[in-house]
């Protein structure tokens, strides 16, 4: 604004005075090529040309072409009102007061060319001021700069200029920012909605679902129904679904677990008690001393059926918080052999020269093995061998553990693992509580393996048992028979 101002006063300068048809022509070719209202002021502060002036066809007015009534429609927007509230209101609160006059039009036909700019102008010197117009909310510009004829001011250029240009694209910025701030928290809600009924309210429904599963006893009163969603709302549910199903099982488990303890301590707590009322009334010895024998023997089976008892409820509580070490299967079984050997009893094992590797509790992997092989042997039908064969599979390694005897009668098959079941055909069940397969398939299972039963083509029964891999095989010169 000020090098118009000077390029203005260099132009009508040194050419004997000011005419106001020249003035006029200068400014009208400036063709609205300017945004700065331009006035030439004689030395007596007499107005002799404006870019403004309605004589010229380039008005241009001090608000940069942009009326006060726009931007005063702006500002009183609603939505603007709001916007700038709390604007307004800090700096009504906390800013000290800024000096401001009311009338946008300082220089006026009722106020004269007399600002302090314009006196240094006609003092031969750069004058300039910047006036608040509070009503407009604006800060107008002015400079002077004097006109020169021979050395002697002669004239006054007043250029002026308002920030209204830069409020109209401060407003429209502003009001723009505004309305995608509140585009912004109109999508947040929806979203949030969204969420809501896509999130939220199934999980919600989840959490009902699994509260209502458990009684005020605590018993669970009815099963996990899962939703058929593919994400991971379902997921979980599946998941839900799942755990019921193992928690209803484990419940099922001890249910069943405690009917068949009360079953097999039923019949020798009433030998013991037909036992003791014989006991009581016969006077004879020899009947005396039948009846305290078979107290005796039930007493026994008792306290072996507690321990299988005890053995259980250990393995099926604690299996996951003992000591895991990684364990070579085939030299476990090799020293579990030499053991027997050394009993002098025929077990014979074969390893396919690989390093078996699990990861499990050694003592109850020998726990699991010799309770199978103790099975074998007392089912041998007199054949002095029992075979051990051990391989490795894509992720599991397999024991196959066979003997030669009269196999596993086919209707006892599927009840050879069940808790409590013997059967001895030479009608010695009454030494065997029949836990023992029942525990090995209990570790087997804890450590995630399968082990299963069944008669070999020829003759005998054959165990085989599958434990998942630690890690990959590393093959070795291991060959053991």
């Amino acid at each position: 604004m000020v090098q118009q101002a000077r390029l203005l006063s260099a132009a009508v300068s040194n050419r004997g005075g000011l005419e106001k048809e020249t003035l006029h022509s200068i400014l009208t070719n400036l063709e609205r090529r300017s945004e700065t209202r331009l006035r030439v002021l004689d030395k007596n502060r007499k107005l002799l040309a404006d870019s403004s002036s309605p004589e010229l066809d380039n008005e241009i007015s001090d608000n940069n072409e942009v009326s006060y009534d726009e931007v005063s429609k702006r500002i009183s927007n609603p939505l603007y009102e709001f916007a700038s509230f709390p604007v307004r209101f800090y700096r009504d609160l906390f800013l000290p007061p800024v000096k401001s006059i009311d009338n946008p039009n300082f220089y006026s036909s009722e106020k004269p060319f007399n600002g302090s700019e314009i006196r240094a102008a006609l003092d031969g010197r750069y004058g300039a001021v910047t006036r608040i117009i509070r009503r407009e909310k604006s800060v107008r510009l002015y400079c002077a700069i004097p006109i020169r004829d021979k050395g002697e001011v002669i004239g006054v250029i007043l250029a002026s200029q308002s920030t209204y240009r830069i409020l109209k694209d401060l407003y429209e910025i502003r009001l723009n920012i505004f309305k995608i701030f509140l585009a912004s928290v109109f999508a947040a809600i929806l979203l949030s909605f969204f969420l809501s009924s896509t999130i939220s309210r199934p999980l919600t429904k989840l959490k009902k679902q699994a509260e209502a599963l458990i009684d005020h006893r605590g018993r669970l009163s009815k099963n996990f129904v899962p939703t058929k969603r593919r994400d991971e709302i379902g997921d979980l549910s599946r998941s839900l679904e799942e755990l019921t199903t193992r928690l209803k099982q484990h419940i099922l488990f001890i249910q069943s677990f405690s009917i068949d303890i009360s079953h097999e301590f039923k019949n020798p707590m009433a030998s013991i008690k037909a036992a003791t009322e014989i006991l009581y009334e016969t006077n004879k010895l020899n009947e005396k001393k039948k009846f305290f024998n078979m107290i005796q023997r039930d007493i026994i089976r008792m306290e072996a059926l507690l321990g299988g008892v005890r053995e259980i409820t250990q393995i099926d509580a604690g299996l996951t918080e003992e000591k895991h070490e990684f364990i070579d299967v085939s030299n476990l079984m090799a020293e579990i052999v030499e053991g027997y050997r050394f009993k002098n009893f025929p077990v014979n094992m074969v390893a396919k020269g690989t390093k078996v590797i699990v990861y499990a509790s050694p003592e109850r992997l020998v726990q699991v093995f010799t309770n199978i092989i103790d099975n074998a042997l007392s089912f041998g039908g007199g054949k002095p061998i029992v075979e051990i064969s051990i391989s490795t599979g894509s992720k599991n390694a397999k024991i196959s553990i066979r003997d030669y005897g009269s196999g596993i009668p086919e209707e006892h098959i599927d009840r050879i693992f069940e808790r409590f079941f013997s059967f001895r055909p030479d009608n010695k069940s009454n030494k065997h509580t029949g836990l023992g397969l029942s525990i090995a398939k209990t570790i087997i299972e804890g450590y995630g393996g399968a082990v299963h039963a069944g008669n070999n083509e020829k003759e005998g029964a054959v165990f085989r048992i599958e434990l998942p891999l630690a890690r990959r095989e590393i093959k070795t010169n291991l060959k053991i028979s």
